[in-house]
């Protein structure tokens, strides 16, 4: 028979199942190996070397190199007369391979039937080559099925496929390569009939057949290990957390002695259910669950896990216009050179910025003539925002109680030059004034503080002078007044790597320059102490 949804008319040539997945039995899954069909309790073997046992074989259907080819099975499947005694506990097993499949429907299948009188009453099992499978009770009135849409990841594509179907008690219970499907009540046969029956257009190479009546197997075997969570019956699983919980149940006659997921122990508690968090890196990860019985037989059953990086986005929004001019000046001649710290804090302190709803301009290695068109350009733009910010990491100096960063590619020569060579700090302050009450101004400055007519190297030793600021702002410092900076030996320098973790918290801004200063003073063993002056209006919060 062969099934088709959504066509009715030809429903005694189609076939196709409903399992309820999640209800499933875990008995069924660690007896697997227990039972077992000998020879004595053997009732019907087929190996198809020839048609010995007098199948039914119609067109486009042959016994040939040790297999039976149904092509087209259609309305007469391939079909065999085999008397069980539904009293006893039974076994049904086959092999077959999808050799090919036209169809272009993922709703036709091939399978194995039983129970069988005539072409419209038998009960049927059966896969596709969309990795899915299906069961059947169908009486010839109604079609007692429904095609189960998730795939199995145990059928092998285009490869040999184990179906079991057995009775044990008072159900059926289905397993594909020796994997737990499923389990129905079990339904008085129709027939004695067994037979095979493939899609319409499909080709199937059928290895072998068995029949048999089933015995408890006694020896010992390894537990038998249910995975519940995850769910990895879905497939690979992706997530974006630092670990993961794995609950199961490990089964063992003889007694679970432990349980461990990639070396990890697990919490065992009585019946074998066990939970373990197991750490994940960043891409694929492969989780491997261990369980060892009393007799120290162990069995492993392993899954992947796809541990995604956390994209930065602008996740927070507001209705302020937040403006902000970021500078990372860098490679300074000679001795000068701060390497690549001030450029990447620029950088991360940009991409913090724009996840808390500014808009950025970023400049990097930046010459005087570009910083003076950028402070000019935000002049204009910063008019009408709610919040305005200026960020420098690089040289800073103070001449007669002036502030001034320093471009790329400066020469001074003596202090006449500063002037002209150099960016006034208090220039920067002014363009950023407004008449607006509730305007939040910062000025964070990440400077060496160190007048170049002493030396070049980032920690020199006067430092940048303490300024007045004008109502509504905050001016920042990476240390106090007249002390040096550290560069720092991360990706970071020590100011801006512990300021960039306060942006990211919800606290008032006077919080996050405090918490800032407490966390460099602990790194620094007090040595570097930051320093703010404000003249807020209000609290203010950049991220709630």
């Amino acid at each position: 028979m062969q099934i088709k949804k959504h066509m009715q008319q030809l429903k005694p040539f189609y076939l196709f199942g409903l399992f309820l997945c999640l209800n499933y039995s875990i008995y069924a899954q660690a007896n697997y190996h227990e039972y077992t069909v000998n020879s004595e309790s053997q009732l019907f073997f087929e190996d198809f070397d020839d048609n010995k046992n007098g199948w039914s074989i119609y067109d486009r259907q042959e016994i040939i190199d040790g297999k039976l080819r149904i092509a087209i099975s259609g309305k007469y499947p391939s079909i065999k007369k085999i008397k069980i005694n539904t009293a006893k506990d039974f076994e049904i097993e086959t092999s077959f391979k999808i050799v090919e499949d036209l169809s272009g429907y993922q709703e036709y299948y091939n399978s194995i039937e039983w129970g069988q009188t005539d072409y419209r009453h038998s009960y049927s099992f059966g896969i596709n080559s969309s990795n899915q499978y299906a069961y059947c009770n169908y009486n010839g009135e109604q079609d007692d099925c429904d095609l189960i849409d998730k795939k199995f990841e145990y059928i092998n594509k285009g490869g040999d496929n184990k179906l079991t179907i057995r009775k044990i008690g008072e159900n059926y219970y289905f397993f594909i390569n020796e994997h737990f499907v499923n389990k129905v009540a079990f339904k008085p046969f129709f027939g004695n009939m067994v037979s095979f029956s493939t899609g319409v257009i499909n080709t199937i190479e059928v290895d072998y057949l068995k029949v048999g009546y089933l015995k408890k197997d006694l020896n010992n075997y390894p537990p038998n290990i249910v995975i519940i969570e995850p769910d990895i019956n879905n497939g690979f699983k992706v997530t974006q957390a630092k670990t993961i919980r794995v609950t199961g149940k490990a089964i063992d006659n003889d007694g679970v002695y432990n349980v461990t997921a990639n070396g990890i122990e697990a919490n065992l508690q009585s019946g074998g259910y066990f939970s373990v968090d197991v750490p994940l890196a960043v891409g694929n990860n492969t989780i491997s669950v261990s369980a060892t019985d009393t007799k120290m037989k162990s069995s492993t059953k392993t899954f992947g896990v796809k541990r995604k990086s956390i994209a930065i986005v602008n996740t927070y929004t507001t209705n302020e216009k937040r403006v902000a001019l970021v500078f990372g000046n860098s490679n300074y001649y000679g001795a000068g050179n701060l390497g690549e710290n001030p450029i990447n804090d620029a950088k991360d302190i940009a991409s913090t910025l724009k996840s808390i709803g500014f808009s950025v301009v970023l400049k990097t290695d930046a010459t005087l003539s570009t910083m003076n068109m950028a402070i000019r350009d935000f002049g204009r733009q910063n008019k009408d925002a709610d919040v305005a910010l200026f960020y420098f990491a690089g040289h800073g100096m103070q001449v007669e109680r002036i502030n001034y960063v320093l471009p790329i590619g400066v020469e001074v020569k003596d202090k006449n030059d500063v002037n002209f060579e150099c960016v006034s700090v208090a220039t920067v302050q002014k363009l950023m004034e407004t008449g607006n009450s509730n305007r939040l101004n910062l000025i964070i400055l990440d400077a060496c503080r160190n007048n170049p007519f002493r030396t070049w190297q980032r920690g020199g030793e006067t430092g940048l002078a303490d300024m007045t600021p004008p109502s509504g702002t905050l001016i920042a410092f990476a240390t106090s007044p007249g002390s040096t900076a550290s560069n720092g030996s991360g990706r970071n320098g020590l100011y801006t790597g512990a300021l960039i973790k306060e942006l990211n918290k919800s606290q008032r801004i006077e919080d996050v320059f405090i918490n800032t200063r407490i966390e460099v003073e602990r790194k620094s063993g007090g040595r570097q102490s930051p320093w703010e002056l404000a003249r807020l209006r209000g609290a203010y919060y950049l991220k709630k």
